[in-house]
């Protein structure tokens, strides 16, 4: 399983976000794919990436789940551990 985190340089939610996502997936032993607008608008693209932050479960090339917006921690804890 992967995680795709995409933000934006200038977006607050994105950057308090990072951290803990970054720190959950470590702990839960997955990758951590990060992709910035500013450098990466075909990704935002090709996964329909409408709204920051967004976090996508993948399960090789097949979306499994995302989140999108400012999320707890404990909801990212579940959505990235489970």
């Amino acid at each position: 399983m992967d995680i795709l985190y995409f933000k934006s340089n200038n977006c607050g939610a994105c950057k308090r976000m990072l951290p803990i996502v970054k720190d959950l997936c470590i702990e839960h032993n997955v990758d951590l794919h990060i992709y910035n607008y500013e450098d990466h608008k075909d990704y935002f693209v090709k996964h329909k990436v409408q709204g920051l932050p967004t976090v996508i479960k993948m399960n090789g090339d097949n979306e499994e789940d995302r989140l999108v917006g400012l999320q707890p921690a404990s909801k990212l804890d579940v959505f990235i551990g489970g």
